[in-house]
């Protein structure tokens, strides 16, 4: 069976973007590509059952024209995809089916301060909370038409997460687009022993890349002596993939408030790739970057 993408369309700007950058996804992994709409009633004051039918008829009809509009972008973007549009209601079985059975959900980012991916409107983040596979979101401030080799992908790493699930994950993305892969370890400036912090920094950086399958492209390892934050994001042009792992229960359920994954998230003007950790692995690749300091 054919692999599918998934992405959200509401007809908006954000949603165009997320569109192109669905299209090119599907591309990489010979994936075909799903333009989801959801129907989204009108707020009524009337409990009347005629005016209820009609809601729901334009609801629907709504819908299809988003979902027309999808598969039109998609179709521009690149005509070798396979596209086709599905309409479906929150809390079914059947987008429940395709959310979990899905290789990647894709959704726009907004604001143009980074992603807010999880604050996004309520069906997204229903969306995201729905499936259990990796969550792209397309960067809000990113060029639709960077070209695809140009791209890097940036993921952070320490010491805790040498066999971290986010860093093969990354790895398999660098393959997936033929570029280079970048490890990002922080340290923290100050201090005394700040030499040999970044001494252990690039021996874990050494231990973890080891464990990695053979890759086609260029591994890059940069151990930064400044804060977690700005040296990952300081590792990011905006046409970039920057990898975050995110522990959750059946999908990528957000992070904790105030977590390093939720303020990248906030803060990135790039291409974000978010992948549920497995239960095993305690923290993110970014996280125990910081754990490393406390």
């Amino acid at each position: 069976m054919m692999p599918t993408v998934v992405v959200g369309c509401d007809g908006s700007w954000h949603s165009h973007r997320a569109v192109v950058a669905a299209t090119h996804e599907a591309q990489r992994r010979g994936a075909e590509l799903v333009v989801l709409t959801v129907p989204t009633l009108r707020d009524l004051r009337t409990d009347r059952l005629r005016d209820l039918a009609t809601s729901e008829r334009d609801a629907r009809s709504n819908a299809r024209g988003m979902a027309a509009r999808g598969v039109l972008w998609a179709r521009e973007s690149d005509g070798t995809v396979r596209v086709r549009a599905a309409i479906m209601e929150l809390g079914t079985s059947e987008l429940t089916a395709l959310l979990t059975s899905t290789e990647l959900l894709v959704l726009g980012g907004h604001g143009s301060g980074g992603q807010r991916a999880f604050s996004l409107g309520t069906t997204s983040r229903q969306l995201a909370h729905t499936s259990a596979a990796p969550l792209f979101l397309a960067g809000a401030d990113a060029t639709s038409m960077t070209p695809l080799s140009a791209r890097s992908v940036v993921v952070g790493l320490d010491s805790q997460a040498r066999s971290g699930h986010a860093l093969a994950y990354a790895a398999r993305e660098a393959a997936l687009r033929d570029t280079d892969l970048v490890v990002v370890c922080a340290v923290l400036p100050g201090g005394s022993n700040a030499a040999d912090a970044v001494t252990r920094a690039q021996r874990d950086c050494a231990a973890a890349l080891a464990t990695l399958p053979a890759h086609a492209g260029k591994v890059q390892v940069l151990v930064s002596v400044a804060p977690v934050i700005e040296a990952l994001l300081g590792a990011c042009p905006d046409d970039a993939l920057l990898v975050l792992g995110n522990k959750g229960v059946g999908g990528v359920q957000g992070p904790i408030p105030g977590s390093l994954t939720e303020k990248l998230l906030e803060a990135a003007r790039c291409d974000v790739l978010v992948v549920p950790l497995p239960a095993s692995e305690p923290v993110t690749p970014a996280e125990a970057v910081k754990s490393r300091h406390r």
